[in-house]
């Protein structure tokens, strides 16, 4: 049969029937052509809603948030004023910040393919074309146009609303920095219980 000739090692994408509990609402499930030892391949994936993206970026920007406390924690205890803090001092402490960000999004993109938030939201990111996890060319790519841009005054607030408009209007609910970066997000699972995620934030 012909499927014996599929690579046993290809990624594998969720069904729409691997997806259960679907909203009506959701993004339309996307057929996603792929060739594998010369076989098309089609395959049927289900874009990331928008929800469960924003909940898997609140969850991440938590986590990501601590070393910021902890700096200013820090400079507080040291009996630094932070309302008299120099321009150069709370640069270096956002330039901080903003490479950590990076770092911590970059990494888990490339090597798990989702960062805690997403994979407590059941969410994955993957590479348009092949459908595998991105590789560090293209998560940074995808990360620094959507991190940098946000802490920008102005433009960043600008970003984030035309992005997101951006995200309503396309099928498969690509951003600028998807579209830029030739990443999509799709679900792979279904989200943790409301109660477990509770658990998470409290202990």
């Amino acid at each position: 049969m012909e499927e014996d000739n599929i690579n046993p090692s290809a990624p594998k994408i969720p069904t729409a029937t691997d997806v259960q509990n679907q909203p009506t609402n959701s993004p339309a499930t996307i057929i996603s052509k792929q060739t594998i030892n010369n076989k098309a391949i089609e395959t049927q994936i289900t874009p990331g809603w928008l929800r469960l993206r924003f909940a898997a970026s609140f969850f991440d920007n938590t986590i990501i948030g601590i070393p910021l406390y902890l700096i200013y924690s820090i400079l507080i205890l040291t009996g630094v004023n932070l309302i008299k803090i120099s321009v150069l001092t709370s640069l270096s402490v956002l330039l901080v910040y903003s490479l950590f960000t990076l770092i911590y999004f970059i990494y888990f993109d490339v090597n798990k393919g989702f960062t805690p938030g997403k994979k407590i939201y059941g969410l994955k990111v993957i590479d348009n074309t092949t459908n595998t996890n991105l590789t560090y060319l293209n998560a940074f790519k995808r990360e620094f146009i959507n991190r940098f841009l946000i802490v920008i005054p102005l433009i960043g607030a600008l970003y984030t609303l035309i992005n997101f408009f951006i995200m309503l209007s396309s099928d498969e609910r690509k951003g600028v920095h998807d579209k830029f970066s030739g990443s999509k997000v799709i679900i792979v699972n279904k989200s943790w219980p409301i109660w477990k995620q509770f658990i998470l934030f409290i202990r």
